[in-house]
């Protein structure tokens, strides 16, 4: 029994160390919120999906975590170099804590497809349900999973697989408005004019519930949607919360 205690103590001590060490080197970023970005395996070139995260660093701190076939694919001293530091797996709950926002730079259909299903089996999959639980906004470029105009079975349901994603809450991005995106969850500066009461979701093809959130945050009392632009049953949900009025331009939702 006494082994078993001391055991555990030695357990609870490696936990609250890690915990304190994460601690100290999550809080370098002179004021700056800091953000995680998890890169996943990509089939190719990450060039412009590490310059976004680079050009992140002037105004966050950035914490960069990476899957296996993260680090055999990129490397983890590129991937390093994009960030102010690369994280160890076992900081990442610690890392998670105090983070601003998640971001997947190179989002691959093998963690899609285990968010949409609720998996958590490996690093980027944990923390994505992790940030979505606690609504910590999370943001992901589609240019590697996205399914084009495709018809095709297996198109359609890498479509559908994304409009799951959503309606959990993450936010999908162009890589190359990857940095602009995730400045802009930090303001909860939508598409239209910051501090105006309404916001028209240009050129928004689903609404989620995270898009609702932000417009919330910034004062928005309105959101104005585009013809064909759907809307997420959690993003119904998140509007009649904060008091919202969703609305078609030219007409009523």
């Amino acid at each position: 029994m006494r082994d078993l205690d001391e055991e555990f103590v030695k357990r609870m001590v490696d936990r609250v160390m890690t915990l304190i060490e994460a601690e100290k080197r999550t809080g370098g970023g002179d004021g700056k919120p800091t953000v995680l970005v998890i890169f996943t395996g990509c089939g190719n070139d990450p060039a412009s999906a590490l310059e976004q995260v680079s050009e992140l660093k002037g105004s966050h701190y950035v914490v960069a975590a990476a899957s296996e076939s993260a680090c055999e694919a990129i490397g983890t001293e590129r991937i390093g170099r994009a960030a102010h530091r690369f994280a160890e797996p076992k900081e990442l709950h610690a890392v998670l804590e105090k983070s601003a926002a998640v971001v997947f730079p190179t989002l691959s259909q093998n963690t899609a497809a285990r968010g949409a299903w609720g998996l958590r089996d490996t690093l980027p999959s944990e923390a994505m349900a992790w940030a979505l639980k606690r609504r910590t906004p999370v943001i992901a470029c589609r240019d590697w999973v996205c399914p084009g105009d495709g018809k095709d079975p297996y198109s359609l349901f890498l479509g559908g697989m994304l409009k799951k994603l959503e309606a959990f809450g993450v936010r999908f991005c162009s890589c190359s408005k990857l940095a602009e995106t995730v400045r802009g969850a930090r303001s909860g500066e939508g598409p239209g004019r910051p501090g105006t009461p309404c916001e028209t979701a240009r050129g928004c093809r689903v609404l989620t519930a995270s898009a609702v959130r932000d417009a919330a945050r910034s004062g928005r009392k309105k959101i104005a949607l585009e013809k064909g632009c759907l809307v997420t049953p959690l993003a119904r949900d998140e509007a009649k919360d904060c008091g919202i009025e969703l609305f078609r331009e030219g007409g009523t939702e």
